[in-house]
């Protein structure tokens, strides 16, 4: 027996994707549950779902059997020599392209 279709098109599915991938080469790598809860507020933008209706880990499981390379990790901590040598100039240096 299947299911319906995906709620979101593909295109919506894409650029989904494209930002927990783009978030995840900046150093942050979202949870299952942040994944599902930010796919539950764009659902509820694009007037697909309500507030009261949000998706299930059982979407993200979906979601990921489209996207078997999409990789879903458990953020980790700062290392603290890291953090020691993030400073103003750093951060600035950092930014001057």
């Amino acid at each position: 027996m299947t299911g319906s279709g995906p709620l979101f098109t593909l295109e919506e599915e894409v650029k989904l994707v494209e930002h927990i991938k783009l978030m995840a080469d900046f150093g942050y790598g979202f949870t299952i549950t942040e994944v599902v809860s930010k796919a539950s507020d764009c659902a509820v933008f694009l007037k697909k779902r309500t507030r009261d209706k949000p998706l299930t880990v059982k979407w993200f499981k979906g979601l990921r059997s489209r996207w078997p390379k999409l990789r879903v990790i458990k953020p980790r901590g700062l290392a603290k020599c890291r953090a020691e040598a993030t400073n103003e100039q750093a951060v600035d240096s950092y930014f001057q392209i």
